[in-house]
């Protein structure tokens, strides 16, 4: 079962992440280590440290609950998938993969999601109801694709700061390969656990001459050895813009994860967060 886990730490056992050590402040005991000048010395473990020729401090964990908050952006190109399987529907499999571990570790969640037609904004809060509330929203995706995408990611990033969200384990997921507004970004990312999910089909990033040679017979008169060398240009073009993404989003302290269609969203996203967790 995926395990979501936030690197950002509190200093209060109500801003919401999810685990933050401290030195006898926390709720739950649960290690002994070596004392250290900077331990307070109401934290010595005294017994233990009369049984042996060292001093001990006992160490506690505060327990916190997380609040993850889901960014998704539905475009157009969100339909678009070979193979039988879609980008909207991976998305879907993605979310309802996270949803599960929210029911399962009781997670508070909350969610901005839009496309042409319409937007939703739910706060952070509690309940299996809210999360049953969005699978209605995501079936309704489903079945009105947009034609076009009105609502700007600048204008969302602005709505999310204007609106106080922080110390929120940030899912944006999107397949959308360009930036806009770093420096919203960035403020939204200095204040949450910001972790950027892009959707890709497998055709979008390794293209094959088959796919870009009906399109261009029928306005040119082309040989194989052009379209072998347009496929290899534009798979070049892409590898460089999602590189470029990709380094672009570490810089301003987020994470980033590519999901593929033709991948199981619940295996890439646990090996995801128990990468994270080692870190």
């Amino acid at each position: 079962m995926l395990r979501l886990i936030s690197h950002k730490r509190s200093t209060s056992v109500f801003s919401g992440n999810q685990h933050s050590k401290h030195i006898g402040t926390g709720v739950e005991f649960t290690n002994l280590r070596e004392y250290n000048t900077n331990d307070n010395a109401r934290l010595i473990d005294w017994k233990m440290s009369a049984k042996s020729d060292r001093v001990y401090s006992r160490e506690y964990e505060e327990s916190t609950e997380l609040k993850v908050f889901l960014i998704i952006e539905i475009s157009p190109s969100m339909y678009f998938g070979t193979n039988k399987t879609t980008k909207i529907h991976t998305l879907i499999e993605t979310i309802e993969t996270i949803l599960r571990s929210c029911d399962q570790y009781n997670h508070i969640l909350g969610w901005i999601i839009w496309d042409q037609n319409w937007l939703n904004y739910i706060s952070p809060k509690w309940g299996k109801y809210n999360r049953y509330l969005f699978s209605q929203i995501l079936e309704k995706s489903l079945k009105y694709p947009p034609k076009i995408s009105k609502t700007s990611t600048k204008e969302i990033i602005e709505m999310l700061i204007e609106r106080k969200i922080t110390n929120q384990l940030i899912l944006y997921i999107t397949d959308n390969t360009s930036i806009q507004e770093i420096k919203k970004i960035t403020n939204l990312s200095y204040m949450n656990d910001f972790i950027y999910i892009n959707i890709f089909d497998t055709m979008e990033s390794n293209i094959s001459k088959e796919f870009i040679k009906s399109p261009i017979r029928i306005s040119t008169n082309i040989t194989s050895n052009d379209i072998g060398s347009l496929a290899i240009n534009y798979q070049n073009l892409r590898n460089l813009s999602l590189q470029k993404l990709e380094h672009t989003i570490k810089i301003i302290g987020a994470s980033y994860l590519t999901i593929f269609t033709h991948q199981k969203p619940s295996i890439i996203l646990e090996n995801f967060f128990l990468r994270r967790k080692k870190h």
